[in-house]
């Protein structure tokens, strides 16, 4: 079964050099989702936030599961401390 704004990533078992991906998946998104982001959105870049989980399937391959977070800000909402500043600096 397919859910929307499901994914996952699987650790690479094959890297041809030390640029190629640790890890390579998908994730499928429901059109309705792309459309709603490019409603309420006017800017180039649209910032879409990916969550993750660790998983082990059936058979003992471990992995990411991923779903897309479709929360939006209310409009006048509090900016929060942690909001204020870059957490990278």
């Amino acid at each position: 079964m397919e859910y929307p704004n499901k994914g996952s990533l699987f650790p690479s078992t094959v890297r041809k050099s030390e640029k190629s991906p640790d890890f390579f998946g998908s994730i499928k998104v429901d059109r309705s989702y792309l459309r709603d982001l490019m409603d309420k959105h006017t800017e180039d870049l649209i910032e879409i936030k990916i969550s993750g989980w660790k998983r082990e399937s059936k058979t003992g391959n471990r992995f990411l599961s991923l779903a897309v977070d479709t929360y939006v800000k209310p409009e006048g909402a509090p900016v929060l401390k942690s909001q204020e500043k870059d957490p990278w600096e």
